[in-house]
């Protein structure tokens, strides 16, 4: 199977994408509509994004096409993790970004956008709270899942979700600090 690439210096150009019977690659209207809300929001150029349960990698290197200066893909699957470096390296993608197999390495990150299997509620809720501790005061977090996912407890943050079919992202930007903090 191969994921064409929405927008950006890459736009048109192909992926493909490992076969693994737990992927589920971000379609392409979602991808789509995903940058589109972000880039009413903040620039993309130069941005750090942590792709988290990357899957494919499509929208992280999305990102890298829109002008992403660092994108950090986390992946548990090593096969899957092989074929996104093989995509970025296809792209002549071969620096300014890291694969990670668990729990990413990096902080400080502008935009994090997670797709969690949508069978693994319980990872939403724990990616959901370590969100803020790894995006930037002002940057964004998106959570894809599964339409029927509303399971944010008690998370304080203020969100806006789009639905596309049975697939809904959940868009929050976390808050800016206090000056004198």
């Amino acid at each position: 199977m191969f994921l064409t690439i929405t927008g950006g210096r890459f736009r048109g150009r192909k992926i493909k994408v490992s076969h693994s019977r737990n992927l589920r690659p971000t379609r392409h209207l979602v991808r789509e509509a995903l940058f589109d809300i972000l880039q009413a929001r903040v620039t993309l150029t130069g941005c750090r994004f942590l792709d988290w349960c990357a899957g494919s990698g499509a929208v992280g290197i999305e990102a890298f096409s829109r002008g992403a200066a660092f994108v950090e893909f986390v992946e548990k699957d090593r096969k899957l993790r092989a074929g996104i470096r093989r995509n970025l390296k296809g792209l002549g993608i071969e620096e300014d970004f890291r694969l990670s197999a668990v729990f990413p390495h990096g902080r400080d990150f502008d935009l994090l956008f997670a797709d969690p299997p949508y069978a693994e509620e319980a990872l939403a809720r724990r990616i959901l709270d370590v969100a803020g501790a790894l995006v930037k005061p002002g940057g964004w977090i998106v959570i894809e899942t599964e339409g029927t996912f509303s399971d944010f407890g008690e998370d304080p943050r203020e969100w806006s979700r789009y639905r596309y079919g049975e697939t809904v992202l959940h868009c929050c930007q976390v808050p800016s600090r206090d000056p004198g903090e």
